[in-house]
């Protein structure tokens, strides 16, 4: 693959390692490519490519290890939300979602829901009516954690009634609802 590449083809390079990057990540391979998506981000910063930037640092966020994925996330994040590239703008919901998770597994449920938050508002932009459907689980589900189950449940609740009306169903959803009716005592 190196050989076909233009050494002035930034956005190829970018991809390249990205696309290597992922595939040392997906095979469980030493250093998960954390050494190609930080040579993907480089590149992709000097060259000006914020949508492929951003993209490599949300990678380093998940490969890399609790405080560098935290601020990997966070170069992301500002990133994509600074950059003027609608397509690094996009990339702010997966992002925040990314990092809730990350706060929620620590324990720190009322930053989570706040980035939970930011990653349904972002979906909500962007009109992906399935996207917006995970956020809003998460956000619920968010809330449980939360102790704010009543909210949650009723969420949830509304969630299987439009996927309903659309003849579809969401094992998660069903799950959920039935967590909240647990600790509700509703069971």
């Amino acid at each position: 693959m190196d050989e076909v590449e233009r050494p002035d083809d930034a956005e190829a390079g970018v991809c390249s390692g990205d696309r290597r990057g992922r595939v040392a990540n997906t095979a469980g391979r030493e250093g998960r490519g954390g050494d190609r998506f930080l040579a993907a981000w480089e590149l992709a910063r000097s060259a000006g490519e914020d949508a492929l930037a951003v993209d490599a640092a949300h990678m380093l966020g998940i490969v890399e290890q609790s405080e560098r994925a935290r601020e990997w996330n966070e170069r992301a994040m500002n990133l994509a939300r600074s950059s003027t590239d609608p397509a690094a703008r996009r990339w702010v919901a997966s992002i925040a979602s990314n990092m809730a998770w990350a706060r929620h597994e620590a324990g720190a449920c009322e930053d989570a829901l706040e980035l939970f938050s930011l990653a349904l508002a972002g979906r909500e932009r962007q009109d992906e009516a399935g996207g917006t459907r995970i956020a809003r689980w998460c956000v619920a589900r968010c809330l449980r954690s939360l102790d704010r189950t009543e909210e949650a449940l009723a969420e949830q609740q509304a969630l299987a009634a439009e996927l309903e009306a659309i003849g579809e169903t969401d094992a998660y959803v069903a799950e959920e609802i039935a967590e909240c009716l647990s600790a509700l005592g509703r069971v």
